[in-house]
């Protein structure tokens, strides 16, 4: 059989649920505000990750742009041209490949 509970001892018990509840909610904002910080801070590092690595794609690239200045400046036949332009073509794909492109 069931003891009943004493109106002091339910007001006791409600005292304490409420405190249980904002103990919860407090964590549960807490833990709402650390997801919104994560979330910030994930993007702003993923926007730092994608200029350093164009940085770094657009410096690689630096060296195929001089190459082709250096075979635009060549006065050859046509044929020294091509082998030129050819070995500037496969660095430029060596390049792009290495970057995943």
């Amino acid at each position: 059989m069931e003891k009943k509970r004493t109106k002091k001892e339910l007001e006791e018990e409600i005292k304490t649920k409420n405190k249980e509840i904002k103990e919860l909610r407090n964590k549960y904002l807490m833990a709402l505000a650390d997801l919104e910080n994560y979330k910030k801070r994930a993007k702003k590092e993923s926007g730092e990750f994608m200029k350093y690595a164009n940085e770094r794609l657009l410096k690689e690239l630096i060296s195929v742009v001089d190459n082709f200045e250096r075979a635009l400046t060549v006065k050859h036949s046509n044929n020294d041209f091509s082998k030129g332009i050819e070995l500037i073509y496969k660095h430029l794909l060596n390049v792009l490949k290495k970057e995943g492109v």
